[in-house]
């Protein structure tokens, strides 16, 4: 028997030889008659062709059924394999298609192009792979579930149509970013232009202070110099008044700046300047102002008090070898110091506190710790040198506060005394019109 459950060929023949040689060997014997054995010896090889034949016709029939199941196998693992394949890419470009876009340049927006027409030339292609697909399932579909696979026709094309929305949508979200980006551009060229009018502007302002503002050396015994002193103060103040003119040179880059913060766009590849740089080059031309204004009012105390040149001169000395990083300052161990080396003991911690007029940074330890300048040093030792005690010396002192009016305006106390100073004038001085009027205090101390 073969595999199929039909006789085998051979075995078929075999049968019929051994029936052929016993027909034979009973002929020659001559011991039946041979009309029924030759009848029956038909019968029985018309049977056996019969048989033959019939199992030729149904091995063909099996055959042609086996290559019907071939074939409907083939084309399932055939799709299995087609639709794995389209719907991981499908997968893939869907997820690329749904990322967040996050571009600021136009060279970003230009890659993002690139890729939506990447996708555009390949739908083509995968768009035609899905109709194939399609066609092949439909010749499956009377065979049964394809037991190969997950996919069907329908939901590749499905996918197919939600990849090409969501490109549709990237195209869309990329041509407003485009407008975005265009838009911040144009910002920050004109923010550039503006940074640059504003600096400009600053230099020439400093330029033009510097020129106008020469040092000025002020003597006690040189009247002109004194004069020419008030003439500065005065000067000085009235710049110092135009600040906020000079701020609003600022104000189209700040305008400009505030857009775009808004559009929270932070780099600006057209200036290395910001918001935070204008102000401190504005702050440092208000500095400088101040500056000249406190040297000048300095040197005019100075000038008006009667402190001896040369004590003036040992006093500067002490102060500029102790002030070695040239900040205008000294701490409280270097104010010892300093006093320490004009012979004076250094027990005036509490003198120290009330006329510190500044802050530094401690450079061994980091902390921040109160500093003194060299006019409120000047300040403390006159009066440790008694010269604030004659009546002379304070009326002088005040008058020369005032540009030599007898009331003192309420902004002067601010400007050249210690909180705790200014609070106790306040409280000492009587006020007229917004003005303390110092020279009743002067009257009242020394009962004149």
């Amino acid at each position: 028997m073969t595999s199929d459950g039909l006789p085998h060929q051979a075995s078929h023949d075999e049968s019929r030889r051994a029936l052929g040689a016993l027909y034979d060997e009973l002929t020659t014997m001559g011991s039946l008659r041979q009309d029924p054995l030759s009848k029956r010896k038909e019968q029985i090889d018309s049977s056996f062709a019969a048989l033959v034949e019939a199992a030729g016709a149904y091995r063909a029939d099996l055959e042609e059924v086996l290559a019907q199941q071939t074939k409907i196998e083939e084309g399932r693992l055939a799709f299995a394999k087609r639709a794995e394949m389209l719907n991981r890419w499908l997968e893939e470009t869907t997820d690329a298609m749904s990322e967040v876009m996050q571009i600021e340049t136009m060279r970003e927006a230009d890659g993002i192009d690139e890729a939506l027409k990447t996708f555009r030339a390949e739908e083509r292609t995968r768009r035609a792979e899905c109709e194939a697909l399609a066609a092949l399932e439909a010749t499956l579909a009377s065979s049964g579930p394809n037991p190969y696979t997950r996919f069907v026709a329908a939901d590749l094309r499905s996918a197919l149509d939600g990849a090409v929305a969501a490109a549709d949508d990237r195209t869309s979200m990329l041509a407003l970013e485009r407008v975005k980006i265009s838009e911040a551009d144009q910002q920050k060229r004109r923010f550039a232009e503006r940074a640059s009018a504003a600096l400009t502007f600053l230099a020439a302002e400093k330029a033009k202070l510097e020129a106008s503002t020469p040092t000025l050396l002020i003597s006690s015994d040189d009247a002109d110099s004194i004069a020419a002193g008030h003439a500065r103060k005065t000067q000085l103040e009235e710049y110092a008044t135009r600040a906020a003119e000079r701020a609003e040179q600022l104000a189209p880059a700040q305008e400009l700046a505030d857009a775009l913060f808004a559009m929270a766009e932070m780099d600006n590849p057209y200036t290395r300047q910001s918001m935070a740089s204008l102000k401190s080059a504005f702050e440092q031309l208000e500095q400088l102002v101040r500056d000249k204004l406190s040297l000048v009012c300095g040197q005019l105390a100075r000038a008006t008090m009667d402190i001896t040149p040369e004590q003036m001169a040992e006093l500067e000395k002490a102060f500029t070898h102790f002030d070695r990083d040239k900040s205008g300052n000294l701490n409280k161990f270097k104010f010892g110091a300093a006093i320490k080396s004009l012979d004076h003991e250094n027990d005036l911690d509490e003198e120290f506190d009330k006329f510190a007029d500044g802050t530094g940074r401690n450079p061994d330890t980091g902390a921040t710790e109160g500093t003194i300048s060299f006019d409120a040093f000047i300040r403390l030792m006159q009066k440790i040198y008694k010269v604030d005690d004659t009546p002379d010396a304070l009326n002088g002192a005040f008058r020369t506060l005032s540009n030599g009016k007898d009331v003192l305006p309420a902004e002067e106390l601010d400007k050249y005394f210690n909180p705790a100073h200014a609070a106790f004038l306040r409280e000492s001085l009587a006020e007229v019109e917004g003005s303390f009027d110092y020279s009743a205090f002067y009257r009242k101390v020394y009962n004149k």
